[in-house]
Order: C-alpha cells, then sequence, then structure tokens
C-alpha cells in the first residue's frame, strides 16, 4: 500500500504546500468534480465465474496480505497496519470476507475500489493502495482475486478512520491529484511472452514502481527517475531496481532464487522490514517462469528459465 503523503530519504514531505498550490490553482480554472476514469455499472460482471486457484496466484503476487495481513498471517485480512505520513495517519483496512470488510461486496463495487479508486458512494479513495497501478489490471484477474479473498477467515475486526489534516482530508484534493496522477491505461489484451508477462506483473499487478520509482513534489510518479528507489510507508527504502542495477547482477537467480526463495536482499544480506519480507515471501508462490519474466522485464533483456530438477 503506498500514500500520497509519504516522506522523502530526507525527511522533507514527498508532497509539499508548493505541489497544494498547484492543484489549488487547477481548481479554480476546472472547479467541478471529474472523475479520473468510469466507474463499473452496478451490475459489471454479475455473472463472471472466476478462477480461485488464479486468485489465490495474483493475491500473493500483488503483495496484499503483506499491507492487509494480521502480521506474518498474511491471509487473514484484519488490516489495522499503521502507515505514519506527512499529512496524517493511514490504516490499512480490513479487507477479509466479512461485513466489516469486504463480505457481500458485489464485483462492481470491489473493481470500483481497486481499479478505479473509489468506494460505494463516489468518494476518491487515497492511492496508499495503488489503484493507479491496479487500473491497468484485467478485469477478471482483479475479480479472481476476491474470489479467493472470499475463501479466507473472515475477521470482525473495525476498519480504523484514516486521521488526515486538512486540506488533504479534503475529497476536493483527491479528485485534483486523480486527474493528473491516474494515468494507467486499462487493460488491452496483447501479444503473451516473457516481456509482457513479466510487464504485467510489474506495473500492473505488483505496483512495483509505487515503491521502487522516486516520486515529484505532488505525489507523481518521476518516472525520469524509474525504479532508482525510494523510501517507503514503513521506514523502509524500497531498493534500487533498474535496468543497470538488475541486469548487473551475477546471474539472473541472485533475484528469482536469492530474494525471492530466500528473503535476501540483492546485496545478499537478509531482508529486515517485515513488509517488504513478506513481499517477497508472496512472489515465492509463482512459478519460475513468471519469477524469470519478472527479472525479464527488470533487466530489459529475455532470460531462459532454468531447466527444471530432474
Amino acid at each position: 500500500m503506498r500514500d500520497i503523503g509519504h516522506e522523502a530519504k530526507t525527511g522533507t514531505p514527498r508532497f509539499t504546500v508548493f505541489g497544494f498550490a498547484l492543484m489549488l490553482g487547477a481548481s479554480l480554472l476546472c472547479p467541478a468534480a471529474a472523475s479520473a476514469r468510469d466507474r463499473f455499472a452496478d451490475d459489471a460482471y454479475t455473472g463472471y465465474k472466476a478462477n480461485i486457484e488464479n486468485g489465490k496466484y495474483l493475491f500473493n503476487a500483488a503483495g496484499c496480505g503483506a499491507c492487509h495481513g494480521s502480521g506474518e498471517n498474511t491471509e487473514l485480512l484484519s488490516g489495522g497496519m499503521e502507515m505514519q505520513t506527512a499529512i496524517g495517519t493511514f490504516y490499512a483496512p480490513n479487507i477479509s470476507p466479512h461485513a466489516n470488510g469486504i463480505g457481500g461486496w458485489s464485483n462492481a463495487r470491489f473493481l470500483n475500489a481497486v481499479m478505479v479508486g473509489e468506494d460505494d458512494e463516489g468518494n476518491n479513495l487515497y492511492p496508499v493502495m495503488p489503484y493507479t497501478s491496479y487500473g491497468g489490471m484485467k478485469p477478471e484477474d482483479v475479480l479472481d482475486i476476491k474470489s479467493y479473498i472470499d475463501t479466507l477467515e473472515a475477521s470482525d475486526a473495525t476498519s480504523k478512520e484514516h486521521e488526515i489534516s486538512f486540506p488533504f482530508s479534503r475529497q476536493t484534493t483527491i479528485t485534483l491529484w486523480k486527474r493528473s496522477h491516474f494515468t494507467v491505461p486499462e487493460y488491452q489484451s496483447r501479444e503473451q511472452n516473457q516481456m509482457e508477462r513479466g510487464r504485467y506483473l510489474v506495473e500492473n499487478v505488483g505496483g512495483c514502481g509505487e515503491c521502487h520509482t522516486p516520486r515529484t513534489t505532488t505525489y507523481g510518479l518521476d518516472m525520469e527517475r524509474a525504479y532508482e528507489g525510494e523510501k517507503g510507508l514503513t521506514g523502509a527504502v524500497a531498493p534500487d531496481i533498474t535496468k543497470a542495477r538488475m541486469a548487473g547482477l551475477a546471474s539472473p537467480e541472485v533475484f528469482t532464487t536469492g530474494l525471492i526463495e530466500e528473503g535476501k536482499k540483492l546485496s545478499g544480506s537478509p531482508i529486515t522490514d517485515p513488509v517488504m519480507r513478506r513481499l517477497a515471501h508472496g512472489l515465492s508462490a509463482l512459478n519460475e517462469a513468471d519469477r524469470t519474466a519478472i527479472y525479464a522485464f527488470l533487466a530489459d533483456r529475455e532470460v531462459k528459465p532454468p531447466s527444471p530438477v530432474q
């Protein structure tokens, strides 16, 4: 989960007063509220037959349990993780299949939250949950994740209200932000190959850029510095995973096995941040072809997966 007010490595708020002033100026030019993307209709995908196994697979790839889980129990989605930011405190909500979570949600309501960044009343959600990446996912994949969540243990934990300071607590602020920054293209079917599979897992399902790409003063992704590394909500630094860094590893297995399977940083030392450790553990559910596809996309070169052990 990523946040609209997390701090830079120096401790300076990435979302600055200057950045807000820019958005305020925009509001004077176009004061009427507008959605960055059309909502899914209430009856959208009502007849869809979900693939629970695919949902479990992508649930792990997306790292849902890393933020919404109960500590190390990434399948009890009671929420509660606290995220201190420059504009206030955010709390990961309960997304378990209980009435206090997402129990009873329609497919459309889930899609609107995850892919459009809106609640059931049309209010904009803060991008601590990276709908700016998930918005490019295949809707069926998102609903498969929902179907898997529906099989997990329900928690009656009440989600805490975010404690956000003015003016960031106003819907106008998020509406304006979304107009400028919610730009991820909707899913389109493409030729399936290793690089495209890796792109989909990195840019959309995993939302890797949300943590690994530095932010601008208005909390947009600084794409000129894509994947160079950034300090995240947990206080840990999401490391450099640029082409130069990844292609310079001794072998792809440093990433596909060392990081994902063994929980080691690219430097070889153990991952100590608990959220990052849980994210890596989730990726360990991926098959070798998908792990290699992620590496190939980041390193910008096709890689032959290792042959299975006989």
